[in-house]
């Protein structure tokens, strides 16, 4: 799981998500990430599984980390 630096609130959100890591990482030019942020809105990135697949354990984890 991917959040932005210095924001205690997707810190909370991203740890009761549960995912295997959490990377704090500086926001991109251009991503949605970014513009997101500059609209006020919070964004936990999950990423699982390999391009092109399906993988069930990611798309499980996924699924439980939003339930929660």
């Amino acid at each position: 799981m991917r959040i932005a630096p210095g924001d205690a609130e997707l810190l909370k959100l991203a740890e009761a998500f549960a995912p295997p890591v959490i990377l704090i990482s500086k926001l991109r030019e251009k991503s949605l990430r970014l513009s997101a942020g500059d609209s006020g809105v919070k964004v936990l990135l999950y990423e699982g599984g390999e391009a092109l697949r399906f993988d069930e354990q990611a798309i499980d984890a996924g699924v439980k980390g939003c339930l929660r």
